[in-house]
């Protein structure tokens, strides 16, 4: 072979080679292939976090003494029962006269059975948000219940969208949106009763894995906006939010010593700091 000959098909091979590079895979780039894009239960609301201060809190008292139960399960189990719970804290706020449960669950059995919580009384709420900020988007980002969607098979058009254009409705655009983000929670709990997983799952998994190879979620709220794209996070915000309209009232025993399973999803993350977040959405702006 000629020397030219040689140096052609040398470059070749090089340009080839530049051609077929393909750069590291980012943590977001990841994030958005497992980040659920299919129908129904799948659909994660898009909330957007407020900024806030991190503040070295302690759990509440009966937090830290009922936590003393063995919590070291499978990420799996723990998810299982934070969305439990979730779904029937949430289920309160819907309209529906005929909310349904969860009463058996062949792959999660031991954990319906061991973590069952009683029904909760229907809550009755008026949030009367402010039709004249109701534009301004550091005001809506205090409500992720806004940022619920209104098509049970996408995550557009959300509450928010529909409010902007009809503020007197707002209020009755996010209740429709609380039914339905009910009808789909409790969709991803069949799922996981039946096949032992979710598409949410494993992104929720996939979170985990990498949170924990690296610092991907600082805490702020550019971080706090990763770990809303998983739905244990974002239904809290939304479950803490709604909290805002609840009329006080006195807890049972029972509940004031039940083991805050999401404080404990924070920690098996290592992101306790987003406790701040919660709080600052339920003091509100």
């Amino acid at each position: 072979m000629s020397k030219n000959s040689l140096l052609i098909l040398t470059s070749a091979l090089a340009v080839s080679a530049c051609g077929h590079y393909s750069p590291p895979e980012t943590f977001e780039s990841k994030m958005a292939r497992y980040q659920v894009n299919t129908d129904g239960a799948s659909v994660v609301p898009k909330i957007e976090s407020v900024d806030f201060k991190t503040t070295r809190s302690r759990a509440p008292a009966s937090v830290m003494q009922n936590n003393d139960e063995d919590v070291s399960f499978s990420n799996k189990k723990l998810y299982f029962i934070t969305l439990y719970r979730q779904y029937n804290e949430m289920a309160a706020y819907s309209s529906s006269s005929s909310v349904k449960t969860i009463d058996q669950c062949p792959s999660f059995h031991s954990a319906l059975v061991d973590h069952a919580v009683p029904k909760h009384s229907k809550v009755k709420w008026s949030a009367n948000y402010d039709s004249k900020r109701i534009n301004d988007d550091q005001y809506a980002r205090y409500f992720p219940e806004l940022y619920l969607s209104m098509d049970t098979n996408s995550a557009t058009p959300r509450a928010l969208d529909l409010a902007r254009k009809n503020a007197p409705k707002a209020e009755d655009y996010v209740q429709k949106a609380i039914d339905q983000h009910v009808e789909k929670t409790y969709s991803e709990l069949a799922e996981l009763c039946e096949y032992g997983t979710s598409d949410n799952y494993y992104a929720f998994e996939n979170l985990h894995t990498e949170i924990r190879k690296k610092s991907v979620a600082s805490a702020n709220s550019s971080g706090m906006g990763i770990l809303l794209k998983t739905t244990v996070f974002s239904n809290k915000a939304v479950i803490e939010s709604l909290k805002k309209y609840k009329s006080a009232s006195r807890m049972p025993a029972s509940a004031i010593e039940q083991v805050d399973y999401e404080y404990e999803v924070m920690k098996r993350l290592g992101v306790p700091w987003a406790k701040s977040y919660y709080q600052a959405i339920h003091q509100g702006p």
